[in-house]
């Protein structure tokens, strides 16, 4: 009986110490944190996204939720960082949708990044939604680049084509430029 009880208790301990050493090394679950860390890695990126946007889709529609700002000073310098990369490809959209449910102007680094028009539908999409993320934010930041690139559509329309939707941009950007209220 003794043996029985001891070796029980044993297991128990060793299993909770398990339990603890794993729930220490994967990080707090809903701290931003854990999942920045996880972009770094092509093999957790997928993950990272995952969680970071369940997280956004959670303090999003809470103007006084704390962790807007947390996510405004640590993930959206990371989404900038690392948003020419070509492995982030994948993933830019989710970014992007990230940045504009959270509505901050801090966000328009990555924004900038997103208008380099290159003539494909991607990138045609992504920048419809940094566009629609630069009025939502009111991130005047980025007005000198939207004028930047207003200018190389209307020199190069061509590049304005995406998914049939022919000056589209050029017109977003004209309507972003006007609510931002900026001169040309």
């Amino acid at each position: 009986m003794r043996k029985f009880v001891l070796h029980t208790l044993l297991a128990a301990v060793l299993a909770a110490t398990a339990t603890a050493t794993t729930a220490c090394n994967t990080g707090d679950p809903n701290a931003l944190e854990t999942h920045i860390k996880k972009l770094d890695d092509p093999q957790t990126q997928g993950e990272g996204f995952k969680q970071l946007e369940r997280i956004v889709s959670g303090i999003a529609t809470d103007p006084e939720d704390t962790r807007r700002q947390e996510f405004a000073e640590k993930v959206l310098p990371k989404f900038e960082e690392i948003y020419a990369e070509d492995a982030i490809a994948p993933y830019r959209e989710q970014m992007l949708n990230m940045a504009l449910l959270m509505k901050r102007p801090e966000a328009a680094g990555m924004w900038i990044k997103a208008l380099e028009i290159d003539g494909s539908g991607e990138g045609h999409k992504q920048a419809l939604l940094a566009l629609q993320g630069i009025r939502e934010a009111k991130a005047e930041a980025a007005a000198d680049k939207i004028i930047e690139q207003f200018v190389k559509l209307t020199e190069n329309p061509a590049k304005d084509m995406g998914a049939g939707q022919e000056g589209a941009l050029r017109y977003e950007m004209a309507r972003t430029l006007g609510e931002l209220q900026s001169k040309a």
